[in-house]
């Protein structure tokens, strides 16, 4: 097994630990060498992944303490919009996808009015390089609200893009919420191709079903339904 694949596996086996409990939001890792006792890999490749998890934003590092599990606790509004604080219970997922589909269900409609050569070709590289990198984790989230964000840009309108990048805090951890499970990302991936087909041919309806579906999808594999 090649050391990239290994790192992989072992990121998505901590994430899965945190989104069931087993590393609570807001506490500390447990020590580096117990970690790897328990996860049965060397302490360079434990390093690796939980690198691999700061880079992503679940983690974060104090020096002189370790790693602890980040809380996804407070959403800041645009100033557009008032600006201020809005509160988040990190374990209601259901909030999270439910505020995106609304926000993304629109955003691939007006995409499909608005888009631009320019648009679909990013996001067409953006789906590439979420192909690309499947086994990466890292690398397929950040590629992954790259493409959510391209969908935002086509539909022209700023404060669409400026809500969406309010709430990436709270995207990206219920993306992640999932991707540790087998098989996640081709389906996120193949939901993408859907979307991106849409909105090139601009046909507004298919492209807000696409995207509602995925939604649906994510909401059954979370079981909050």
């Amino acid at each position: 097994m090649r050391k990239e694949s290994l790192v992989s596996l072992l990121t998505r086996e901590i994430l899965g630990r945190i989104a069931q409990g087993a590393y609570p939001a807001g506490k500390r890792l447990p020590a580096e060498r117990t970690m790897a006792v328990e996860l049965g890999v060397s302490r360079l490749t434990l390093r690796q992944a939980l690198a691999a998890l700061r880079r992503l934003g679940v983690l974060s590092s104090r020096h002189g303490s370790g790693n602890y599990v980040r809380s996804f606790s407070r959403v800041e509004l645009p100033s557009e919009l008032g600006g201020g604080v809005v509160g988040y219970d990190p374990g209601a997922l259901r909030d999270v996808i439910e505020a995106r589909e609304g926000l993304e269900v629109y955003a691939a409609s007006l995409a499909a009015r608005r888009r631009t050569s320019g648009h679909v070709t990013a996001l067409r590289q953006h789906l590439a390089a979420m192909r690309e990198h499947a086994e990466d984790l890292p690398r397929f989230v950040v590629a992954d609200m790259r493409f959510h964000h391209g969908i935002a840009e086509a539909a022209g309108n700023p404060l669409l893009v400026k809500l969406m990048e309010a709430i990436s805090q709270q995207q990206r951890f219920s993306q992640l919420s999932t991707a540790y499970r087998p098989g996640e990302q081709a389906r996120t991936v193949a939901f993408h191709e859907r979307v991106l087909r849409a909105v090139a041919r601009g046909e507004p309806r298919r492209a807000e079903r696409a995207r509602s579906e995925e939604h649906t999808s994510e909401l059954q594999s979370r079981q909050v339904i």
